[in-house]
């Protein structure tokens, strides 16, 4: 997909505006870039194995301004010399392969590489060529850290680095530059009055903003008729009263999924619906819970009674509040967790300490990728990827860590024997695509060290509103959405929710004026409903 030609227009570059040191490429360099790259992106798919192909690509990516995806691919180039240099994998012998065959095919090494060549010699050449790519592909990968302000983990890139090439000093003086950042950073930061928490889980990741890659199919980026039909099927049993329907909230270049062609959706009544009546109940399969295989569901995070439904024979420490949370697992995601060992991914969920944490990101990556890979399919067109959309409107930075965007969802999906270097449907743009639509859509919450992540593709189609008084209104959110009418709506109206709190809704009215809550000129709204009615 990175092979297809896009125009300057569309090129926006991921890197933070704060990084002073990154010049943005005239119109014309952009669009030899663009080129490059397209014959990059070929050499990919053609020398899969090669690993200075995929540091190549990654230079021109940071070039263009893209740190995230050049990291990534910096971090498969050292990935495939590890395999080259280790002779006990497949993947390794592949890699030692099309190296030697590239070694050869370089005229200055022709002469002195023939048939009679000795086979140490051989295996020496090719060794010597593998170390000295992947020098080049860490220097690679801790040039696109800088650039995403990841300095955690550009120091222990550096330390891994330096006990693989302990006489190559730009490794330590790149350390000393980092460490240097980290304390002009942690020194700004504690003289603006952030309390010590704060500091630690803004040093802890790094910045991107998060801006659609000019590439992408508009395949990719339209919610079809028939994907519009098929969320409408899956609605039907989760609510009686409401459908997805064209919107005209929003305008086409501020959301996210979208080209010229792009139309906003939300969810209109089916019927007259009255105040306090349900309006939606809907489960769903990407929620995780900090303590994932403990005392509550495994699906839905619901704590468990004494009732509780056993989980599955094969994997009897999770368990389930119910025969619907099972059944969603198995038809969703379980087949490809089954009989695998996430051991180390449960217990650095447990250590964390807030729901930014990369350990939580983690997490939620195992679910979402878990579905991905069941499904089948290209990730994006999975219904519950495809119904999103994100944010891409704005210029604000959001977290990214090599460890969260890069490292941990790769080292999954290899797990569910997924070939990450040669299977296109989950190169590092898709990844990160799918990752802007999860942080726009996602909810979090964090309870007395218990921490939850959930995403609710059913929810996320509602539009919302924070004028007074609310349409309707949540009586749960973890996992399964709850959500009631707070006053009369009529058929045909769109149905909005709102994200203001409790306390919010409860105000006086001439206070909600005041923050420009309440409409000055209400329309006859009908019959309202306490907000502490329970559905």
């Amino acid at each position: 997909m990175m092979e297809r030609s896009w125009e300057f227009g569309a090129w926006r570059p991921t890197i933070s505006p704060s990084q002073m040191n990154w010049k943005a490429p005239e119109v014309k360099e952009v669009q030899e870039l663009r080129d490059i790259l397209i014959d990059q992106a070929k050499d990919v798919v053609d020398k899969t194995y090669l690993p200075s192909v995929w540091a190549r690509r990654g230079k021109t990516l940071l070039i263009l301004g893209y740190p995230e995806l050049s990291a990534a691919d910096a971090y498969k180039a050292i990935r495939l010399c590890d395999a080259g240099l280790c002779h006990d994998s497949t993947t390794g012998l592949k890699v030692r392969l099309i190296v030697g065959m590239w070694i050869m095919l370089q005229s200055s090494e022709l002469s002195s590489w023939t048939a009679s060549t000795p086979a140490r010699e051989c295996q020496r050449r090719v060794a010597d060529r593998l170390k000295d790519d992947r020098n080049e592909a860490y220097k690679l990968l801790l040039s696109a850290l800088r650039y995403t302000q990841d300095n955690r983990e550009a120091v222990n890139v550096c330390h891994e680095a330096q006990m693989l090439y302990p006489h190559d000093l730009a490794f330590a003086e790149t350390l000393a530059a980092i460490q240097k950042r980290i304390r002009s950073r942690e020194g700004a930061l504690k003289k603006s009055g952030m309390t010590a928490a704060d500091i630690e889980a803004q040093m802890r990741v790094g910045c991107i903003r998060f801006k659609q890659y000019p590439w992408m199919s508009p395949s990719l980026l339209r919610r079809s008729p028939d994907l519009v039909s098929a969320c409408n099927a899956a609605l039907e049993s989760y609510s009686t009263c409401i459908e997805m329907k064209e919107s005209s909230i929003g305008e086409s270049g501020t959301a996210a999924n979208n080209d010229n062609s792009t139309k906003c959706f939300g969810y209109f009544a089916t019927r007259d619906i009255q105040a306090g009546e349900l309006v939606l109940a809907a489960p769903t399969a990407l929620g995780v819970y900090n303590r994932q295989t403990t005392a509550r569901c495994y699906n839905c995070s619901k704590n468990l009674n004494p009732s509780y439904v056993a989980g599955f024979p094969c994997c009897s420490a999770i368990r389930f509040c119910s025969s619907e949370c099972r059944r969603i697992a198995e038809e969703t995601y379980h087949k490809i967790l089954c009989g695998k060992d996430f051991g180390v991914i449960y217990k650095d969920a447990e250590r964390a300490c807030d729901t930014e944490d990369p350990a939580i990101n983690v997490l939620f990556w195992l679910r979402l990728l878990a579905c991905c890979v069941q499904e089948g399919g290209h990730p994006l067109e999975m219904p519950q990827m495809a119904r999103l959309v994100a944010q891409y409107g704005t210029d604000i930075n959001v977290g990214w860590s090599l460890r969260a965007n890069v490292v941990g969802p790769l080292q999954i999906l290899e797990s569910f024997g997924v070939d990450i270097f040669a299977d296109a449907r989950y190169e590092s743009w898709v990844l990160e695509t799918m990752w802007h639509r999860v942080k726009n859509n996602y909810n979090s919450m964090g309870i007395n060290g218990e921490l939850f992540v959930y995403l609710n593709e059913h929810y996320s189609g509602f539009n919302h509103s924070c004028h007074s008084p609310p349409m309707v209104a949540a009586r749960s959110m973890i996992s399964t959405a709850e959500l009631g009418a707070m006053r009369y709506i009529r058929k045909g109206e769109e149905v909005l929710t709102t994200y203001l709190g409790r306390e919010k809704l409860a105000a006086p009215k001439e206070m909600q004026v005041s923050w420009g809550l309440e409409k000055a000129e209400a329309k006859d709204v009908g019959p309202l409903i306490s907000q502490s009615i329970s559905f």
